[in-house]
């Protein structure tokens, strides 16, 4: 009996590992021949079981949109089904209902518009109808029951979506659309309008599409430094940085973003998008266009970069959105100094003036030779000016010293004040008339008119010259030119001034004919030596005959002052007509009295 047992056993066994074996033989036998029939169908064509259809673009469509809408199923080659049933490709059982346009149906609305998504069915019979829409879940709208002709609403207890959607079912003439009145973009999605019948659903899907106008947000970087509540047009940054800027959008679809440069300026709009007066038609206004990407990146910015740009972003269907940025760049101060030698007398009064470049504003602050810190002050581009009044040679001569800063750096310039004498004013023609000789006249350097500097008292003048030529040299067979100078040292000459005194003349000797000769003529005092003024002259080849005496003052190299026969004499000696006909007469007066009495 244990035998029969155990036979029985194995028998039972061998059986279910028979049966195994064949339905895994039977499912590939299946499989091979699914295989077999789908490779003799052709590309846009499926097989399901014996029967051969047609994949249609509207199928395809339909398949591509239950792939993104409907959450991944155990049996992905139902939407396959669906779509094929929905699309029309195989007829429909006979009393079963259908819709009378099944395709894939496609609506674009804008954003604040009414839009009616369409469900219109034949021979519905006593079937009940679905509305709902389909995102990563399946959220029912409405359902209507065949039987009792009720329609249960399920939006009525959802913020956002009550009073905008609404039922216009006619159920005598089978229609069953619904209206979205005040489209949203939350509305944008796949519809689904789906038929309950005894076999299996069948259902049509509408795909709406919310277009929403582009629209600039906001441009980063909105935080602190580069950005300031109270200009929100406008961007900062540090020069020699690399400047970035985001334009931040909303809207739907591809939305295309341009920078440009803008040549007239961001006007002095800054609490709006766009000046009145501007204009987007390029055929009348063209900015300079820099770049199409949602980033402009300007590498090492410079404060040349300081100026106006402009971001467009459009998307279709939409105008154009604009904004404009005021892009400011900030950099350490640049201190110039107006003139940084002045020449004051004593009791004089001085304006020091410095140019001051700034971004932020710098704060100026002056030091005076003593070391005095005084006259602060704020500037982001202009003149920081320091007076002194009443000189005081004594205190008041030396280095001053204008400084500016502000947060990114510092700069200095020194303005020396000092009593040497101004450059003379040469008055002498550039041509002499004697081949050997050449008598310079000039004038006293003046201060200007406005300046109220007092007299600068000079005790001498000196006169550096020496002239030179061009000779051609050869070297065996070279030939070249070459500048050749009467002196190594230029000759020097100095000439007393008497206070008095303010024209002079010298007349310089020992000259080289047809020759170019330069001058450099400057005073002296107590304080040290004055602005030199360069001349050039040419001496003629032959002497000019002339009838005017040649008058020269004695050259003399003592200090200043002399003898008072030499001081009359060289008040005596201006090159001027008047002057030397006034001096002929005083020689002649004692002839003239011996010869009358």
């Amino acid at each position: 009996m244990e035998r029969d047992i155990h036979t029985s056993i194995v028998s039972g066994r061998f059986l279910r590992n028979l049966m195994v074996i064949t339905v895994c033989l039977l499912s590939i036998t299946a499989g091979i021949s699914k295989e077999f029939v789908a490779t003799q169908a052709t590309k846009n064509q499926v097989v399901v079981g014996s029967t051969t259809f047609t994949l249609t673009e509207e199928v395809q469509q339909c398949m591509d949109i239950m792939n993104r809408q409907i959450p991944p199923v155990s049996n992905p080659g139902s939407f396959v089904s669906k779509c094929v049933n929905d699309q029309r490709t195989t007829t429909s059982a006979p009393g079963q209902p259908r819709f009378v346009d099944s395709d894939i149906k496609k609506i674009r609305a804008s954003e604040g518009d009414s839009v009616v998504l369409p469900c219109a069915v034949i021979d519905r019979r006593n079937h009940s109808i679905e509305w709902a829409k389909t995102r990563n879940s399946v959220v029912n709208l409405y359902d209507f029951d065949g039987n009792t002709g009720k329609i249960d609403d399920k939006t009525k207890n959802r913020p956002g979506v009550k009073g905008r959607f609404v039922t216009e079912f006619n159920i005598s003439s089978d229609i069953f659309d619904i209206r979205i009145f005040d489209v949203r973009r939350g509305d944008n999605g796949t519809y689904q309008c789906t038929i309950y019948t005894s076999r299996s659903p069948n259902f049509r899907l509408i795909d709406l599409e919310v277009q929403i106008p582009v629209k600039i947000t906001r441009i980063a970087p909105e935080t602190y430094p580069y950005f300031n509540i109270t200009r929100p047009n406008t961007r900062f940054f540090n020069e020699s940085t690399t400047a970035h800027m985001t334009c931040i959008t909303d809207g739907t679809g591809d939305i295309t973003i341009l920078w440009v440069r803008e040549p007239k300026g961001c006007k002095t709009c800054q609490n709006c998008n766009i000046p009145k007066d501007y204009k987007t038609d390029y055929d009348e206004y063209e900015p300079e266009r820099l770049i199409y990407n949602r980033s402009l990146v300007i590498p090492n910015i410079s404060r040349d970069n300081s100026t106006c740009f402009g971001v467009k972003a459009e998307n279709l269907g939409s105008r154009n959105e604009w904004r404009l940025i005021d892009v400011v760049v900030q950099f350490k101060p640049r201190v110039i100094a107006v003139n940084g030698d002045i020449r004051g007398g004593p009791g004089g009064y001085l304006t020091l003036m410095c140019k001051i470049e700034a971004l932020p504003a710098a704060k100026v602050i002056w030091r005076t030779p003593n070391g005095n810190r005084t006259y602060d002050e704020s500037i982001t581009n202009g003149i920081s000016k320091y007076p002194l009044s009443y000189l005081e040679p004594s205190t008041e001569y030396g280095n001053y010293t204008c400084e500016a800063s502000n947060l990114l750096g510092s700069a200095t310039s020194q303005i020396e004040v000092n009593g040497r004498p101004i450059a003379p004013n040469i008055l002498s023609p550039r041509t002499s008339t004697r081949k050997h000789a050449y008598t310079l006249c000039w004038e006293r350097g003046e201060p200007k008119p406005d300046s109220n500097i007092n007299e600068i008292p000079t005790t001498r003048y000196v006169a550096d010259y020496r002239g030179e030529w061009i000779e051609v040299k050869r070297d065996g067979t070279s030939v070249y030119s070459q500048v050749v100078y009467s002196h190594d040292i230029p000759l020097r000459v100095f000439i007393p001034t008497p206070y008095e005194q303010k024209d002079y003349c010298e007349t310089l000797r020992d000259l080289r004919p047809n020759t170019t000769y330069t001058i450099w003529l400057y005073g002296e005092n107590q304080y040290g030596k004055g602005f030199r003024t360069e001349y050039k002259i040419r001496t003629v080849n032959e002497d000019i005959p002339t009838t005017t005496p040649i008058m020269t003052t004695p050259t003399t190299t003592n200090k200043p002052g002399g003898s008072a026969a030499e001081q009359k004499s060289i008040a005596c000696i201006a090159w001027r007509s008047s002057t030397s006909s006034f001096c002929i007469f005083l020689a002649l007066l004692p002839i003239l009295y011996l010869h009358f009495h």
